[in-house]
C-alpha cells in the first residue's frame, strides 16, 4: 500500500504562468494514472491576458515577410494595419503602438525613434526564434515599463545533433496586380495598365549542433531579403488649363468657372510696370511660370488640389530594399549573442524633386548590456 504513481505532462512556453496539481491517491494494484496532451496549459495562475507560440507554430503560419513581429497581429485585441505610421495603428487593447515591449532573450529590442507597431531594432527571423509570447492585458510587474503588449521572443539554441536548413521564397513580378492609383492615371493619360513591379526574395540558411557534448552548443541562422517594389508616388501639380495661362476659381454657387488667359491679358492691362525695366514682360501670365509648370508633368487625376488649377500626379517610383540578417551564438551556461547587418535603399521620385537616400550599414553588437544569460 502507499500513494499512487501519477505523471503530467505540460507545454510551457516564455513568459507562460502555470500552475500543475496533484492529487495525492491510495495506490491500487491494477491503477496507473497518466495525463498527458500537447494542448497549451490553461493560466490559472495569474490575471495576465495573452498567447504564446513554439517554432512549429512559427513556421506553420503563414508570412509574407518571414518577420515573426508581424504574427503578433493575429492576436485577439490587436488592431493592426500594415504600413500605416499612425499611431493607433497596432494599438493592442488600447494601447497604442509605441506603448509595446519588445524583448528578445530577455533584451531590450524596442525601436525607440519610430515607435511602430510590432517592429524592433533587430529584425527577427523565423527560423531563429524558438518561441514568443504576447502579453495583451494585465500584464505582472515583471513585463516592462509600457502600458501596451509586453512581447517576449527566445532564440534558438543548439542541440547534441547537428541540423541545418536552407530556404528560399520568390515571388514573381508577373504574379502582380496594378496598384489601383496606377492603373487609374494610365487609364487618365491614355496609357497602357501595366502594373507596378513587385520583386520579393528572401533566402536564408540555418545550422546548430553541438560544440561539446551535453556541455556547448551552437546556433546560426543567415536570412537574405531583396525587395524590388515600385512605391505609388501621388504629387499636387498644375493642370493642363492652369499651365496654358487659364486661372480657374468657384464662385459664390460652388461652381467652377475659368477666366481665359486671354482675358487675364485684359484684366491686366493696367499694368504700369509692365514692359519695363522693373518687369520686361507684357501684361497677362508670366511664360516663364508657364515654362516651369509645362516642364513638369502635369495633373492625371484629382486626389489632391482644388481640382481646377491643382490636381494629383500618380506615379510608380522604384523602391528597392536590401536587408541582411545573422542571428547566432553559443550556449553552455547559456548566453546568445546577435549581429545584425541591413542596408537599405529607398528612392521616392516626385515631379517637383527628386532624391534618394542610402542607409550606411549598421552593425550592431548585443554587448554586456544587451548579453542574456540563462541559468
Amino acid at each position: 500500500m502507499g500513494f499512487a504513481d501519477q505523471t503530467k505532462t505540460a507545454e510551457l512556453l516564455v513568459d507562460q504562468p502555470a500552475t500543475i496539481d496533484f492529487a495525492l491517491s491510495v495506490q491500487a494494484t491494477t491503477v496507473e494514472v497518466d495525463v498527458s496532451g500537447a494542448a497549451q496549459t490553461l493560466n490559472t495562475t495569474d490575471a495576465s491576458l495573452g498567447s504564446s507560440a513554439d517554432n512549429e507554430l512559427i513556421q506553420a503560419l503563414p508570412s509574407e515577410t518571414r518577420n515573426v513581429p508581424d504574427l503578433l497581429s493575429l492576436q485577439p485585441g490587436v488592431l493592426y494595419l500594415p504600413n500605416q505610421d499612425d499611431s493607433r495603428n497596432g494599438a493592442v487593447n488600447g494601447g497604442r503602438s509605441d506603448q509595446g515591449n519588445v524583448t528578445i532573450d530577455g533584451v531590450d529590442d524596442n525601436d525607440q525613434v519610430n515607435g511602430k507597431a510590432f517592429t524592433g531594432v533587430l529584425r527577427e527571423t523565423q527560423d531563429s526564434i524558438e518561441e514568443f509570447r504576447v502579453t495583451t492585458g494585465d500584464a505582472n510587474a515583471d513585463a516592462g515599463r509600457s502600458s501596451g503588449a509586453q512581447i517576449s521572443m527566445i532564440t534558438k539554441s543548439g542541440t547534441n545533433k547537428f541540423h541545418g536548413a536552407a530556404y528560399e521564397y520568390y515571388r514573381p513580378p508577373f504574379t502582380a496586380a496594378n496598384n489601383w492609383f496606377n492603373k487609374q492615371a494610365q487609364a487618365n493619360e491614355g496609357l497602357p495598365n501595366v502594373p507596378t513591379k513587385v520583386l520579393r526574395n528572401i533566402f536564408g540558411a540555418q545550422v546548430n549542433g553541438p560544440i561539446k557534448k551535453d556541455k556547448l552548443f551552437f546556433f546560426g541562422n543567415y536570412e537574405g531579403s531583396r525587395l524590388a517594389e515600385d512605391y505609388q508616388n501621388i504629387q499636387t501639380v498644375a493642370t493642363s488649363s492652369y499651365a496654358a495661362g487659364n486661372l480657374g476659381y468657384f464662385d459664390a454657387s460652388g461652381n467652377p468657372q475659368v477666366i481665359s488667359a486671354a482675358q487675364v491679358t485684359a484684366l491686366d492691362s493696367g499694368c504700369q510696370i509692365c514692359n519695363t525695366g522693373a518687369y520686361p514682360l507684357p501684361p497677362g501670365p508670366n511664360p516663364n511660370a508657364l515654362g516651369y509648370l509645362n516642364s513638369m508633368p502635369l495633373a492625371n487625376g484629382s486626389l489632391e488640389g482644388d481640382g481646377i488649377n491643382e490636381g494629383s500626379y500618380s506615379f510608380a517610383s522604384p523602391n528597392p530594399v536590401r536587408l541582411n540578417t545573422s542571428i547566432g551564438g553559443s550556449t553552455t551556461f547559456p548566453a546568445t549573442g546577435t549581429v545584425s547587418s541591413s542596408a537599405a535603399t529607398c528612392k521616392k521620385t516626385s515631379p517637383i524633386n527628386r532624391s534618394s537616400f542610402r542607409d550606411k550599414d549598421r552593425r550592431t553588437y548585443r554587448g554586456q548590456q544587451q548579453r542574456h544569460h540563462r541559468r
